[in-house]
């Protein structure tokens, strides 16, 4: 398995070196070592350059843009490796690193992601206090048996790789989470594996895929500790805005004043504890809790400086015609042909954007390989407002309910895809329904909203859905004893097992023919079910059922892919 590594760095030149050196020393070699230089200031270049010369697998790629998750991606993008695995700059690999991490995931087919332990190095003796709180600085280990990871449980991304198709098709680290230089923003690693979790895939925790984290020395202090607390706590509400983004001004008000409490709690416990020992740890929980209740507080006033994003005058249209109903009963999708406008707008947009990073419109050379991770920072930008406008609002009324589902503070994530050069069209095998197999047929709890800002045509990476697949799924799970206990993961596998065509969904060829049979109809087992690719124009928006199986599907198109989508919830 070809594996390449991805080591985002910034102003730590002496640490990346030793990062480095321990890659060199691998029982297997990575095909390339991917150092993604994040706005450093002092002699980082130099001292790459010198290891170039040393390394021939070794490139240097510059990200002027602050943020170790944009990093991470931008690495992610750029690498070749069918396992895209993730290092520290302050951290260095076991000899044994990469090899575990490979035969983990040569061992685990069906699994996204792969994790190993990571021990703590120090730069000087720690202090007495520290003991049971070696977590907040990076220490990670869950014994000495290969098993599976269950979030909320998550690994650190000091020590992660990913199937590279995977990582990207879920968008890869929230690029509004985790450190920006001095900024120290955390949580990245939840934002991820919370995607990952969605999607029912496996990560898998490999014991001897070992990696040694650095603790500064300056982080030896109980200072530093608390100040830590209180960033995990801002952390996880700015992770709790972004995946659950429906909650009222009221109700981030009520958190805010329960983490209060709690921090308040929790400093009178550490009193009592005097000098026992423990007394730094309910300093800790005091600290997060804090943090939270500034983050919900924060959170609450942008809610009450938002405006009104209801479009002003009389009602627009009416929601689905009887057609299209019965399409999106059928298959599970259906598509609102010129559903908002300004498509062209939001294009040039984006273009401008990318620009000021060099990626140029009219020169394909500048283009990135896969994903454009930049683009998340225009979430808010309102040039993309129209596209919840009247006709996708009345859509989502009609199915949903008028005033019954959650709208959102944006229209969702951006799915960007760059052409592949020289890649085959294939299906890829990370097919993934947004909700849980348990979540009814109806009523309709929610909605996938595929919003298109750009034309796609076939083979273009176009999403791919299984038409049909919703029906599919909710007989399963009604036919499965003990599904609303089980992991969703087990249910996908168990899914896909349960009849030859949903299984060779999952085959790997590289032979665009080997996947014709997918496309013609076929019955399983009294339900019609084929393969389709989401093409549209700009400006169309495409609904579907959460429980409908998807996937993404490579770019070998000549134009990049510009699309966003969002995921309604019912109240």
């Amino acid at each position: 398995m070809k594996v390449s590594v991805v080591v985002p760095t910034h102003n730590r030149s002496g640490m990346v070196a030793r990062a480095i050196v321990s890659l060199t020393e691998q029982t297997l070699a990575p095909m390339e070592i991917i150092v993604v230089d994040n706005g450093s200031t002092d002699d980082t270049a130099a001292v790459l350059h010198d290891l170039r010369s040393r390394f021939r697998r070794l490139r240097h790629i510059r990200e002027p843009e602050l943020g170790v998750s944009i990093a991470r991606n931008r690495g992610a993008g750029e690498a070749s490796g069918q396992l895209v695995a993730f290092l520290d700059d302050d951290a260095v690999a076991g000899p044994h690193w990469l090899e575990a991490l490979a035969d983990a995931a040569a061992s685990s087919p069906g699994a996204a992601g792969f994790a190993g332990p990571i021990g703590l190095r120090w730069t000087r003796q720690a202090p007495r206090w520290v003991r049971g709180l070696e977590g907040w600085y990076g220490h990670f280990d869950l014994g000495s048996t290969r098993t599976k990871i269950d979030y909320p449980l998550y690994p650190f991304a000091s020590n992660v790789a990913f199937r590279r198709e995977a990582f990207l098709s879920v968008g890869g680290f929230p690029s509004e989470l985790g450190p920006r230089g001095v900024q120290r923003i955390g949580c990245e690693e939840d934002g991820l594996f919370r995607r990952v979790a969605a999607r029912g895939w496996d990560v898998i925790y490999e014991p001897e895929a070992r990696v040694y984290h650095w603790v500064h020395p300056e982080r030896l202090s109980r200072r530093y500790l608390l100040r830590r607390g209180v960033t995990q706590g801002t952390s996880k509400v700015l992770v709790d805005a972004l995946f659950a983004g429906s909650r009222t001004r009221s109700e981030r008000l009520r958190r805010s004043v329960g983490a209060a409490g709690d921090a308040v709690g929790a400093g009178r416990l550490a009193l009592r504890r005097g000098s026992d020992g423990t007394a730094m740890h309910a300093l800790v929980a005091a600290s997060e809790n804090l943090g939270s209740a500034i983050g919900d507080a924060r959170q609450a006033a942008v809610l009450r400086r938002q405006p009104r994003r209801d479009p002003p005058g009389a009602p627009g249209p009416i929601g689905l015609s009887i057609e299209q109903h019965d399409q999106f009963a059928r298959d599970g999708f259906v598509r609102i042909p010129g559903a908002f406008d300004e498509a062209v707008a939001m294009e040039d947009r984006m273009w401008a954007f990318l620009a000021r990073r060099g990626v140029l419109r009219d020169d394909p050379a500048t283009w990135p390989i896969g994903e454009a991770r930049h683009l998340q920072k225009l979430l808010d930008d309102p040039v993309f407002m129209p596209i919840g406008g009247p006709v996708t609002t009345a859509v989502a009324d009609d199915l949903l309910g008028v005033g019954r589902w959650g709208r959102p503070n944006h229209w969702g994530e951006f799915l960007v895809t760059f052409p592949y050069p020289e890649r085959r069209w294939m299906v890829p095998p990370l097919w993934h329904t947004d909700a849980d197999y348990v979540d009814p047929l109806e009523p309709l709890r929610g909605l996938m909203v595929f919003s298109f800002l750009n034309d796609v045509a076939p083979r273009g990476g176009a999403t791919l859905v299984v038409a049909g697949s919703h029906r599919l799924v909710a007989r399963f799970a009604s036919n499965r004893p003990g599904i609303a206990e089980e992991a969703s993961a087990a249910s996908g596998k168990a899914f896909y097992r349960s009849h030859p065509w949903l299984q060779s969904l999952l085959g790997s060829d590289d032979d665009p023919r080997s996947y014709d049979h997918l496309f013609a109809e076929a019955d399983i087992d009294g339900l019609p079910a084929r393969v389709v690719e989401l093409t549209a124009q700009a400006g169309d928006v495409v609904v579907a059922h959460p429980l409908l199986a998807h996937t993404v599907s490579p770019n070998c198109g000549a134009q990049p892919r510009f699309m966003r989508i969002t995921r309604l919830r019912v109240r």
